[in-house]
């Protein structure tokens, strides 16, 4: 089972390439990825793919309006949408340069019973840390990872969070 519905979770992403979006959404079982023969994004702002992610809300989604949460790792940010009208942004900054294309290790801390994400770039220097409250992150989330076609990416489950940094 992949969704988590409670509890820390962490998680450590190796990446190699550049242009990865790694983060995590609300499970949609019943989403006929079929329908989407372009390139699928939870934030794409296409008021046709939004109204489909709503109209797989369930009771367990709870009352966060938070649905997506992603960080970019080409520009450091931590971005989040409830496919409506509000979508938002926290800037972090990167604390190393990773050699030529290789990312390095990006761990994220989801608490769910705080409310909040955590992204530690760069696991082997300084962790800069970007935390989201707002209306807080509550119900089930999954991880997700988007790539540019010449990015690889590992995913590596804590079960602690000295575990993943």
């Amino acid at each position: 089972n992949c969704v988590m519905k409670s509890g820390s979770h962490y998680a450590e992403f190796q990446i190699t390439g550049s242009l990865t979006f790694i983060g995590i959404v609300r499970p949609m079982p019943g989403l006929d990825a079929d329908r989407f023969d372009w390139d699928f994004d939870f934030f794409s702002g296409m008021r046709r793919m939004n109204l489909d992610f709503l109209a797989q809300r369930s009771d367990d989604w709870g009352g966060s309006n938070i649905h997506a949460c992603e960080y970019n790792t080409l520009d450091f940010t931590l971005k989040w949408t409830n496919w409506s009208e509000e979508e938002g942004s926290k800037e972090g900054e990167r604390g190393c340069i990773h050699p030529g294309s290789d990312m390095g290790s990006i761990s994220i801390v989801l608490n769910l019973d705080e409310g909040t994400i955590a992204v530690y770039d760069c696991t082997y220097s300084v962790h800069h840390k970007v935390l989201l409250k707002d209306d807080g992150l509550s119900g089930p989330y999954c991880w997700y990872v988007k790539l540019s076609k010449f990015a690889t990416i590992s995913m590596k489950r804590g079960t602690s969070q000295t575990e993943v940094m």
